[in-house]
Parts: C-alpha cells; structure tokens; sequence
C-alpha cells in the first residue's frame, strides 16, 4: 500500500482532503496494533494483519476496518481510490449510516468475561493433546491448512505435554515440524535463519523477511530437540542461526529487528538462484544426484521462475556442505535486503534467553548472552526505567511496556538458572515490581501504562503473548523466592485468562503452560553453589 496508495499523488491528494492521516509503527506501539487487531477480528470473524487500515470518526470511533485495500477496485476488494470518495460522502451526507457502523463494531467489541477459579476450569494436558490434534495438519505438519507461522510458544507446549504424557505420537509430531522447518523454505539453507512465515501450506515458500524474534523463539526449541535426540541436523540449525544474527544483525552486543523481504524492489532477490545456478553448483559433486533428488522440482523453478531450496528428505543430503559453499558465493555478489536498525528491548531479551538455552550445545553462548544482557541493560535501562526500543546512538526515549518487561525477566531467570548470580534474580524481582506498579490495576494487567488502556490478552499468533510470559515468570519467581505474595499474584493473574484458555486450548499455548506450571507445581532444587554447578 505504501507503494501502490501512499506515494500516489492522486489518491494522495483524497486522502490529505478528506481525512487526517496517521501512520503507525507496530514494533514501536505493538500495544495499539494489538488493540485494533483484535477488533478487527471480532468485527470480521477472522485473523487480520499487516497493513491494517481503520477508519474513524472525529471521536475516534472505528467505523471501517480493512486489512490490504488495492489501489483500484479488484475482484476482491473495491478499489481505494473510490473507497476514499464513498466514506467521505457518507461521512458528509448521510452519518446516520456512519454512526450504525460505529455501533456495529463497538457492539462486536462488548465481550463479557467471567473470572472463573482455577477448580472449575476444564483444561488439562488430555484437553489440550486432543486441540492439538485437531489443528495439526497431518500432512505437511504444523499447524492450519494454509499459510504457516513458525509457532514456537505451541510446538513448546507439545513438547512439554508429551514429557509429561510419555505421548509418544506427540513428541513425534513435534519433532516432525521441526524437522520440516529445518528442511523446506521456511530455513535460509545459504546462510541459516528462518523467514518470517510460508506462504503455503506446505512450507515451500517464504514471506522472505527475517524477523529477530523468530530466530530467538525457535533456538531454545532445536536446542531441546538436539539434547532430546543427539540429532545433528537441531545442533546445526541452532548454530547456524545465531552465526547468521552475528554476521548480518549485531552491532555493540544488541541485535537489529528485522530484515526486509525483497531487494531492489524484488521480492526474495537475495535468496533466489536461477536454475542454471544451482545446477553449475552441482557439477563435480560426488553426491551431486542424491542432492538433485532431494530437491524435487524446486531445482527446476519454484519462485517466479527462480528457485528457492527445499529439501524433501528426513535429514539434510550427503554433499550438502560444497554445495552450500558454492551457492553462498553467488549471494555474496548480491545486496542483502534492507536491515531495520531499532533495537528492541524485548526482542533483544528474547535472544539472550536463546543464548543461554544454546549454552547446553556449547558454554561459549552463556558468556555471550552475559554480555548482551549486560549491552540491553547499558542502553536501555537508564537511571531505574526500561525504555522499548531506539537507534544505537540515539536517546531512547519511549519508555518499556509489559512486553518489555516480561521477556526480560524471563532472560534474567533463563541465566540465574545457568550462573545462579544472584544479581540476575534480584534485577528480575525488581523488574517484576516495577511492572507490577505499571501494567497490573484492578486485578488486569495492561499493555502500556500511556493512557491507552489496552488490556493484555493471550495471543502468541506471531510470538509469544507478554501476559503469559509474565504468569509464567511469576510462578518461577514465587517458588524461587518462596514467595506467598507471588504465588497469590500469578493465581489472580491465572483467574483472569482461564476461561479464555478453556475455550481456546492450544491456540493459547503459553498461558496453557503457566496454568499447568501452576496446576503440577514447579520443583525447586536447593544445594550449594558447587553442587549446582556440578563441580
């Protein structure tokens, strides 16, 4: 839309007339993106997205909400150009159909919530197993029958039921979408990383961004399965991910966001070989044939006529190294994609949690993720307040909101229960506190404490929901500290979601994993120092 409408000087000029226009940055007020996803979703009975247009009233009352609207009128959606035109008529001319719309929505936007106590909610590791199956796609694995995310918070929940179950076909499953993962075109074969989601069911074809967050949510899982398995293939994944954060997103121990999809205005250039490429980095390969047959057609083109590797076997083909080797020569003559800068603190602490789950394949990520935690704590935590995000170089200057918080103090427990620095446990309590007097008012727990009032929900469609990160933290903390109050915090916190997660079971995975963590209790092993350590 920013290329097609925006920088239109026609429909431009509709929309400076008409309307006062405002552009938001979800990764800098992902609360407020929140917020309107979800209405649109109760409004339109289906998951919205990106871009996501809403338009309102004077009063700031939403009166029509769409996600990509084309430039002129397609099959699908009229036209923006005429659309622009028909809500200023009506808004001028005829308000009363306006004001309907407002009530509509508004009226969609009214849902009553009860608060049930945790004995009379219906969610269990049988409840939960049989909504997994139910949404698990038996043929390409993963989740959904259509595009697929990389959903880290369900596939961790998997894994825990089937520890828990002894479920076998569970664990099975789990392993099976890691695996597919790790192998199709959701996995950067060249340079390692996983894209941001497949646009297919078969997790064939990327949308090619690169986002932090997913490479920080899935590392902890390869690593689980590598310790699990002894699979090379996980160690690998792990390891090469974090190299590819190294090379193309770090700077002074804090990682970048995200990286965009396409090139000089070319969806996937970078990652793309024609298939005269990948043929001549065949030639002299002594594995050369099993490696054509591990990839299929895509050898011939799967993308626009180019081909994007896919690897249609259970573990990556002998000869795979050269092969890499000599296509990741043809990349290095290419520009990488636009790299956006800001340094998101809680996407930053979501990595450092992935470094010390790493540590278990090699020591070396403890030191590494101390020392970034020790970076995001320089520049972001200044003078007793956590900011959100900013440039290097430039003075933070939003202050953090619950996302903030919840991910860091999950870092800090991830190292305390490495290292056992105290220090870690006491930056995460204080943390806790500090959002606790922020976000946590009449029994809810807030996204922002800005004015806006958005109420923190259960989500973990793109990556894990900051409210149950922030129950599951609270439960670690309570029997960590032996804690009554905290104990009794993450119960009241827990009486608010259940009833949204007995009636969304899996599709809430991370706060089905803080009620059970409540459910089954979480066992504290207290020793000396040395005898932790294993010395």
């Amino acid at each position: 839309m920013e290329k097609e409408s925006f920088e239109n000087e026609e429909i431009a000029k509709i929309f400076n007339e008409y309307f006062i226009c405002i552009k938001v940055d979800r990764e800098e007020m992902p609360h407020l993106d929140s917020y309107y996803q979800r209405l649109y979703e109760k409004v339109k009975g289906k998951v919205g997205g990106w871009p996501l247009s809403v338009f309102m009233s004077s009063n700031q009352e939403p009166f029509y909400l769409a996600t990509y609207i084309p430039p002129t009128k397609r099959s699908y959606h009229e036209g923006i150009d005429t659309l622009l035109e028909k809500l200023h008529k009506s808004y001028a001319n005829d308000f009363s159909s306006i004001q309907e719309s407002i009530h509509k929505i508004k009226t969609a936007n009214v849902i009553e919530k009860k608060l049930l106590d945790t004995k009379d909610v219906n969610i269990s590791t049988d409840t939960l197993t049989e909504s997994f199956l139910k949404s698990y796609d038996g043929i390409y694995s993963g989740f959904g029958r259509h595009k697929k995310f990389p959903e880290a918070a369900k596939i961790s929940l998997m894994m825990d039921i089937a520890v828990l179950t002894q479920d076998k076909e569970l664990n099975d499953k789990s392993l099976a979408i890691l695996d597919v993962m790790a192998l199709r075109g959701l996995y950067d074969h060249i340079e390692g990383g996983f894209f941001r989601y497949a646009v297919d069911a078969a997790w064939e074809i990327p949308h090619f961004e690169k986002m932090l967050y997913n490479q920080a949510e899935l590392i902890p899982l390869y690593v689980r399965a590598y310790k699990q398995t002894s699979n090379t293939l996980y160690k690998d994944i792990v390891i090469e991910t974090i190299t590819m954060l190294d090379e193309k997103f770090l700077s002074k121990n804090l990682y970048f966001s995200a990286s965009d999809a396409d090139t000089k205005g070319k969806e996937g250039e970078y990652f793309l070989f024609t298939s005269k490429e990948v043929r001549d980095a065949l030639l002299n390969n002594p594995h050369a044939q099993e490696l054509e047959e591990s990839l299929e057609f895509t050898i011939n083109g799967n993308f626009e006529g180019r081909v994007h590797l896919n690897f249609y076997t259970q573990t990556r083909p002998k000869g795979f190294n050269d092969f890499r080797n000599k296509l990741s020569k043809i990349r290095k003559k290419k520009d990488f994609p636009f790299i956006d800068k800001k340094i998101n603190t809680a996407w930053n602490a979501m990595m450092i949690e992935a470094l010390y789950s790493a540590a278990i394949i090699d020591p070396k990520y403890e030191k590494k993720a101390d020392a970034h935690l020790e970076s995001l704590k320089d520049f972001l935590f200044i003078k007793g307040e956590l900011f959100h995000q900013s440039l290097l170089g430039v003075e933070p200057k939003q202050k953090g909101i619950l996302e903030d918080y919840s991910f860091l103090i999950s870092a800090l427990l991830s190292g305390y229960e490495i290292s056992f620095k105290r220090e870690y446990l006491d930056f995460a309590e204080y943390l806790l506190l500090k959002a606790k007097s922020k976000f946590y008012k009449n029994g809810f727990w807030y996204l922002s404490d800005d004015g806006l009032h958005i109420k923190a929900d259960l989500r973990d469609k793109y990556y894990t929901s900051a409210l149950a990160k922030m129950t599951q933290s609270i439960i670690k903390l309570a029997a960590l500290k032996a804690s009554f109050a905290y104990d009794t915090l993450a119960q009241d916190t827990l009486k608010t979601m259940n009833l949204e997660i007995q009636t969304s079971q899996s599709n809430t995975p991370a706060s089905a994993k803080a009620f059970l963590m409540q459910e089954y209790g979480l066992v504290t092993l207290k020793s000396s120092l040395d005898n932790l350590q294993g010395k």
